[in-house]
């Protein structure tokens, strides 16, 4: 093994483990995991015991968490796949209070990923990372099929092996810790959001983790720890509120990058297998597991005759279709009865004669607060058709076309009538009897329209000007921020061609909000040019009766 081997270690050679392993000698220790060669007694096979010497004791589990880490582990037992080091057996925490995990050895046959790495002495070109990415992927792929999450991956749990200029990588060490122990145990720089603030872990955690990986390969340097005795506390909180600076890569796997690296679980991809044919990966290589679980043969019943069978299911789905056709008509008799409309087409919608009835015309508002009202001098009382058209009220415009036609009408039914009414203008802007459950607003004026705030927004630009698309992908994405306080204020600085929320000037909403940040990422595509892009937004005014 390439890795320095250091003397001093909790085992000693020739200390037995479980009754069913010899220690032969110390590998290495790095953090709190110590690392031994041993042989099986029975058969002399040779195995890696991975020991975890916990620093201030046996950490408390509770029983339902203990019960769900060796059903884990159990279930791991049981997975083959090429590029996965077999998992043999783990110890959770035996009678003085050690966890062992007994696996292959193949730190023997190869090194670290972080040793490849330093030995290179260079970042790895975006084709070589690719294949590793998809072997890792494949592999990680496997797992979550199981629905078996590693939740510790690192640069340091990778195995390369090179052949003839071809990568062979054994992911290790998996399900070395359950989630809350990989929070507070596992290194901080590769874990997701979610896992270091307790939240519930999913394949997209191992995602975000590999995500991390790969930005390391590319770039030469970690995504978030700047030096390798930084206290764990500042790491996680760097994790926790600070995105990876811009790489200068190819669109693809720079777009494929920032969304797996997003602290928002749902703005990643769904699966491993999409991260990787987002990146470029030939994902078509990637296949089920192998288990290894013992078939049990069960008898089969006879199998009944096929037209024993037919007729049953033509019969009941005769059945199922008579019931939804009695369904749908009872509703379309019952509840689509819509009320009639009264409408007197004897007489102007301007000049309305004591006989005439209200015309009633539903229309739906169609503003949604975004959206700026139509001006208050199209509004008047006596309107054609087109200002009722170009106001949003199609139905109010129709009603004006209609050419009037003489009506006789009885001095009976003239008298049942009522005494004529103006027709009323409704707080949705339609024309017929006022809303019941909203009576109208206290003005003095039948026909004034209710006082809505609209929102402008500018957009200035420093250095440059963006495109038409990427402004309105800005404006799409400051809809994200729920009912922000006017006026408010958005900084944003081109970093590298991406577009991030400056602290300096920008309202506090949009500092905290991760779905705007996200958006920028994903919405601003192209070149960015300018240096500084600052929106403001104000209340533009009130309409006025």
């Amino acid at each position: 093994m390439s890795a320095k081997v250091t003397p001093i270690g909790t085992l000693r050679p020739g200390d037995i483990v479980a009754g069913r392993y010899r220690v032969e000698r110390f590998l290495q220790r790095e953090l709190h995991e110590e690392s031994y060669a041993v042989r099986t007694i029975p058969d002399g096979r040779p195995l890696l015991l991975k020991l975890i010497a916990w620093p201030s004791g046996p950490p408390e589990l509770s029983p339902a968490e203990l019960e769900s880490w060796k059903l884990h582990v159990s279930r791991l037992v049981q997975l083959r796949h090429p590029s996965l080091s077999q998992t043999y057996e783990l110890i959770a925490i035996d009678g003085d209070g050690r966890t062992c995990l007994i696996r292959e050895p193949v730190e023997l046959e190869g090194q670290t990923l972080q040793e490849f790495l330093h030995g290179l002495g260079r970042p790895l070109s975006e084709q070589e990372v690719l294949q590793l990415a998809t072997l890792i992927g494949e592999a990680l792929d496997a797992a979550h099929r199981q629905e078996l999450f590693h939740l510790s991956l690192s640069l340091r749990r990778v195995i390369v092996m090179p052949e003839q200029g071809v990568f062979r990588i054994k992911l290790t060490d998996f399900g070395l810790y359950p989630p809350s122990l990989a929070a507070r145990f596992a290194e901080p720089g590769y874990l997701a959001p979610e896992v270091l603030s307790g939240q519930p872990v999913d394949p997209r955690s191992d995602q975000f983790s590999l995500a991390v990986i790969l930005y390391e390969l590319l770039s030469g340097q970690p995504a978030f720890i700047g030096g390798e005795d930084e206290p764990r506390e500042v790491v996680v909180q760097r994790v926790l509120a600070e995105d990876p600076l811009p790489l200068l890569l190819s669109q693809k796997v720079e777009l494929a990058l920032q969304r797996a690296l997003s602290r928002s679980r749902g703005v990643r991809y769904p699966h491993i297998r999409d991260f990787i044919a987002a990146l470029g990966g030939d994902v078509r290589a990637f296949s089920p597991p192998t288990q290894t679980a013992p078939v049990v043969s069960r008898t089969r019943s006879p199998v009944e005759s096929w037209p024993r069978l037919w007729l049953p299911m033509v019969q009941g789905a005769l059945w199922a279709l008579c019931g939804l056709g009695l369904l749908l008509g009872g509703k379309k008799i019952l509840w689509d009865r819509k009320p009639p409309v009264y409408v007197d087409l004897g007489h102007d919608l301007e000049e309305q004669s004591d006989a005439a009835e209200p015309i009633r015309a539903d229309v739906e508002d169609p503003s949604d607060g975004f959206l700026e009202e139509p001006d208050a001098s199209t509004l008047e009382p006596r309107r054609d058709a087109q200002a009722l058209s170009d106001a949003g009220f199609p139905a109010a415009a129709k009603l004006a076309q209609v050419k009037p036609q003489p009506v006789k009408v009885s001095q009976g039914s003239q008298a049942s009538l009522g005494p004529a009414k103006p027709p009323a203008v409704r707080r949705d802007g339609g024309l017929g009897e006022p809303d019941r459950a909203h009576p109208p607003l206290a003005t003095g004026d039948a026909h004034s329209e209710p006082v809505v705030t609209a929102v402008q927004i500018d957009v200035m630009s420093q250095d440059g000007k963006l495109l038409p698309a990427q402004e309105n992908g800005l404006r799409t994405c400051l809809r994200l921020v729920r009912r922000p306080p006017l006026p408010y204020r958005v900084v944003l600085e081109n970093i590298g061609g991406t577009l991030y929320v400056s602290p300096r000037g920008t309202t506090d909403e949009f500092q905290t909000s991760s779905d705007f940040r996200d958006c920028l990422k994903l919405r601003i595509s192209g070149i960015v040019i300018p240096k500084v892009v600052t929106l403001s937004g104000k209340a533009k005014g009130k309409t006025t009766p």
